[in-house]
């Protein structure tokens, strides 16, 4: 049974969409397998940090190529924001 994805996979899923011009991602579709691109990963990062407002390396969304991966990133670095 599929679950609905959470805001943030979802607010991500519409970055992938926009960067990679199309709707055909789920939580578990690897960017690089779906024709994403080491530059389309930069657009996807500048547009993380756009969209939540935090401070996330090129190398946390590199090395998180899937929907729920990169959702857990933001999580975490949402919550050191809090922290500080």
């Amino acid at each position: 049974m599929d679950t609905a994805p959470t805001s943030i996979e979802s607010a991500i899923m519409e970055i992938w969409a926009g960067v990679l011009g199309t709707s055909e991602i789920d939580l578990n579709s690897n960017f690089f397998e779906i024709g994403g691109n080491s530059l389309q990963c930069l657009k996807v990062l500048n547009r993380i940090r756009a969209v939540f407002e935090i401070p996330v390396s090129l190398a946390a969304i590199f090395g998180a190529p899937t929907i729920a991966e990169q959702a857990r990133v933001i999580i975490r670095a949402v919550s050191v924001s809090e922290k500080s």
